[in-house]
């Protein structure tokens, strides 16, 4: 109602349309809009996100898996940011670089451990032959002198050489680090030879093979370790008798 000084003079209607359905589309169409909008922006951001979080990481886990699979120490994995991912894609490869190094070590340390075994316990069968031998002729000399004093320098001879043998065994450790050691003096070289050809003799024996030393009737002596060189020596010989014919000759000349 409309009212001048206490007088009705008219009435005024307000008319309302709400048109709900005009509004609901017209909301609908805005957020269909925001939808489409943040879809577009939403594909180079995750492209983006790939490239920087996602794919490094699924290169180290993969690396990782393909290194634990072959052992294959060499793998590295592509540094693509200078982020903290960056950071972590070169601890990463730093990581396989250290382990590579200390795998490659622990490989040649056992390769030398049972390259060196091998080799000793081939030479541990060398000193007892002839041991074996001088107790024959102990046996069989009864009072004859100068086989007695053959048969005590043969087994004192090669029972040192034994004895070194088996401090080359307790000395293992020194070979995993490449370290042989070498105990030099003055040797006379015939010394050395009859040393080796003692210890092979039952070889050439067991395959009727003759074998010839010729030595310089001078004596020669030499700075150097003489069980070493025995077994440098005796190793020549063990080669002479397998690759030489059974009753063949075999001659040592030095």
């Amino acid at each position: 109602p409309v009212v001048e000084k206490g007088e009705r003079v008219g009435t005024l209607y307000l008319v309302a349309k709400y048109e709900a359905a005009q509004r609901l589309l017209s909301s609908a169409l805005i957020v269909g809009a925001v939808i489409v909008v943040s879809m577009l922006l939403s594909i180079p951001v995750s492209a983006w996100l790939g490239r920087t979080i996602s794919l490094p990481i699924r290169d180290v886990t993969q690396a990782a898996r393909r290194v634990m699979e072959r052992r294959d120490y060499s793998m590295r994995v592509e540094k693509t940011t200078q982020d903290e991912i960056g950071y972590l894609v070169d601890t990463f490869n730093a990581m396989l670089d250290e382990v590579g190094r200390h795998s490659a070590a622990l490989e040649e340390a056992d390769r030398r451990k049972d390259e060196f075994l091998a080799v000793l316990s081939h030479e541990l069968r060398n000193p007892l032959n002839p041991i074996v031998n001088a107790v024959a002729v102990l046996r069989l000399a009864h009072a004859d002198p100068a086989q007695v004093q053959w048969a005590a320098e043969v087994i004192d001879r090669q029972s040192r050489h034994l004895a070194r043998l088996l401090d080359d065994l307790m000395g293992v450790a020194r070979i995993t680090r490449n370290k042989l050691e070498l105990r030099l003096q003055t040797v006379q070289l015939g010394a050395i030879v009859d040393m080796a050809a003692e210890a092979t003799r039952a070889i050439f024996e067991a395959n009727r093979q003759s074998l010839r030393v010729r030595v310089p009737e001078e004596p020669i002596h030499i700075r150097a370790d003489p069980a070493r060189m025995a077994q440098v020596v005796g190793n020549l010989l063990n080669n002479a008798a397998k690759y030489t014919d059974p009753g063949g000759q075999i001659e040592l000349s030095v």
